[in-house]
């Protein structure tokens, strides 16, 4: 890996201007990648951070921009320590936001959490998240149990 290519991935881990990355200037997906790890993590605040002033089309555009820079594991801790740092649980009880979201278990636990204050415009879109997250969990539990039954099987034979 070249100097230029250390200084710019220190540069987003760190955020800012710090004196570490003086001269590893950002442009284009990296700018990009920077204001949305800002928004959540630090960073400069202005008002197209997530979290600040609770504008749902803010967060919601940050919620798309974070699956265009990142993979859906990255999402998906992103998107859980947007719920637990900026208490974005409030924009849960909005289904244009939850049908944003990347369903997985935490973003279900915090469904729950809200069930009683979740408002009926906003309850099939939250029962679509669950019912996505439950599929899931039964393919995979499935396919390992499949598996661990065939590996038996073998063995015993």
């Amino acid at each position: 890996m070249d100097e230029k290519e250390r200084l710019r991935r220190w540069r987003l881990v760190l955020g800012g201007d710090s004196e570490e990355t003086i001269g590893a200037g950002l442009t284009g997906k990296d700018r990009g990648m920077d204001g949305v790890l800002a928004a959540l993590y630090g960073g400069q605040k202005d008002s197209k951070n997530v979290g600040y002033g609770g504008s749902m089309p803010n967060v919601a555009r940050w919620l798309g921009d974070i699956r265009t820079y990142f993979s859906s594991p990255v999402v998906r801790v992103m998107q859980k320590d947007a719920l637990d740092r900026l208490g974005l649980e409030r924009m849960l009880l909005e289904p244009e936001i939850l049908e944003a979201v990347e369903p997985d278990v935490h973003l279900v636990a915090a469904l729950i959490s809200l069930g009683r204050v979740i408002p009926e415009k906003t309850k099939d879109s939250a029962r679509r998240v669950v019912r996505k997250v439950v599929e899931d969990l039964e393919r995979r539990l499935t396919r390992e149990t499949e598996q661990a039954a065939r590996a038996a099987l073998v063995r015993r034979t």
